[in-house]
């Protein structure tokens, strides 16, 4: 067994040990049902990696350093600062900046316009007109949608800074799209720990609902229990 798939099936091991990972197992059924994501689209997976580092901080440090020497495999420069998106990736790009010795960037989800976007926080220390080089990881990956929010927020909250990013993103978990696979953001190339094939559906569009198959929203009421029987 290669390297790469042996840590990928120790991070699939340890989301499944945390029971935060739930994949449909079988064709479309009335009697199966299926999950509704936060951004309103259907999928027949759930992954909830965030809940797992926040958890389990041996596990945590273990992920950061799989991270970390993923990234050397493809890069070899030195980054000013870390970055991830709030909340799931704020503690493992913590680890991360402790693992390079770099200053950790802090960011704030914040809901606004009905859209959840990152904003900066205000004890992060601006950053240099003249330059950083900032490291972004991501604890998942969906739609490139809070990456590109994180790096919004940055810009917004510095625009006199010159600011690069480093050409890779490591990631913990990818499972966007397996037809239309995010693969990069701006610049920066996606380089994942696990890699998982789910995919979303438009409702209306939804191969499950038109079974019959019910739409349940994992993180409310008993419904994690109604997937997964745990």
């Amino acid at each position: 067994m290669s390297q790469p798939q042996k840590i990928s099936n120790e991070i699939l091991e340890l989301l499944e040990m945390a029971n935060v990972v739930w994949t449909y197992k079988s064709e479309p059924h009335a009697s199966r049902p299926h999950v509704k994501l936060t951004s309103g689209m259907h999928s027949d997976g759930f992954v909830d990696v965030g809940k797992c580092l926040k958890h389990f901080p041996t596990a945590r440090l273990i992920v950061a350093n799989y991270m970390v020497s993923k990234l050397y495999e493809r890069w070899r420069g030195r980054a000013t600062k870390v970055v991830g998106a709030d909340t799931g990736s704020t503690l493992l790009a913590g680890d991360i900046a402790n693992i390079m010795g770099i200053e950790h960037i802090r960011m704030i989800k914040k809901e606004e316009a009905g859209s959840k976007i990152q904003i900066w926080h205000p004890d992060n220390t601006p950053l240099k007109r003249s330059g950083e080089l900032i490291l972004h990881i991501e604890e998942l990956l969906t739609t490139g949608y809070s990456p590109t929010e994180v790096r919004k927020g940055i810009r917004a909250a510095n625009p006199d800074a010159l600011i690069n990013f480093v050409p890779f993103i490591p990631v913990v978990v990818e499972r966007s799209n397996p037809d239309q696979r995010v693969m990069i953001v701006e610049n920066s190339a996606i380089i994942s720990l696990l890699q998982l094939s789910i995919r979303n559906f438009r409702e209306g569009e939804c191969r499950y609902c038109n079974a019959g198959s019910a739409v349940l929203e994992p993180k409310k009421d008993n419904n994690w229990a109604r997937l997964t029987g745990k």
